[in-house]
């Protein structure tokens, strides 16, 4: 399975932007193995205020859990690769720029809902990038 997402805002600035209204990434969702919310322009002291565009790719695989039965599709293993980065008015997306991770992970339908378990390994972590290996998402789709 593979998505991407290319978005923008009509807003000038990220600060003329209420936070709600701001793109963020990192995290399940996005790009994981990286902090939520961590990725993209911060003010001065270092916290993530969001922008304006934002750019999205993730590819990921799933396979049947070793030794259960063929039809059995309530646990699923998948290794995985995202990439991404936010942007605010007057910056220009560039390769560099993009954080790029890879890892593994756990889908389990289980009878409390969809589980989701990750483990990422940012694959290109540059000075104030907050990693997070493990993450987990309730009520995942499957």
């Amino acid at each position: 399975m593979s998505s991407g997402c290319c978005a923008a805002t009509s807003a000038t600035a990220a600060a003329s932007l209420p936070f709600f209204k701001a793109y963020y990434a990192g995290g399940v969702g996005s790009v994981r193995g990286y902090d939520t919310a961590s990725l993209g322009p911060q003010d001065n002291q270092g916290n993530t205020i969001g922008g304006r565009r934002k750019i999205i790719g993730n590819a990921e695989l799933f396979f049947p859990l070793p030794g259960a039965k063929a039809n059995d599709q309530s646990v699923r293993l998948s290794v995985f690769t995202d990439a991404g980065q936010i942007y605010d008015n007057g910056s220009q997306p560039q390769l560099e720029s993009f954080r790029f991770s890879a890892g593994v992970g756990l889908a389990w339908n289980s009878p409390v809902g969809p589980l989701k378990f990750s483990y990422g390994y940012p694959l290109n972590k540059k000075t104030g990038d907050r990693p997070q290996h493990f993450q987990f998402q309730v009520g995942t789709v499957f």
